[in-house]
Order: structure tokens, then sequence, then C-alpha cells
């Protein structure tokens, strides 16, 4: 039923957690530029 490769469902799963997580760190990162680490505006 699970697929392999990039054609399995836990691929996806996985990639969109982990954007997620990039995404709200980056957004993090523009909302509080003084605490973010990087230095990213």
């Amino acid at each position: 039923m699970y697929g392999t490769g990039v054609f399995s469902p836990e691929f996806y799963l996985s990639f969109l957690f982990y954007s997620s997580r990039l995404g709200a760190i980056a957004s993090l990162g523009v909302i509080y530029p003084s605490k973010n680490p990087m230095g990213f505006k």
C-alpha cells in the first residue's frame, strides 16, 4: 500500500513537516531579527 522512494506518502509527509518547520523558523527570523542567531533579515 505504501510507495517507495519519492512516491511514498512518508516522503511527502516528512517533506511537508520539515518545510513547515523551516518556514516557521524563517518567519521567526523575519519577525525577530535581533533574536535570530544567523542574522537574517
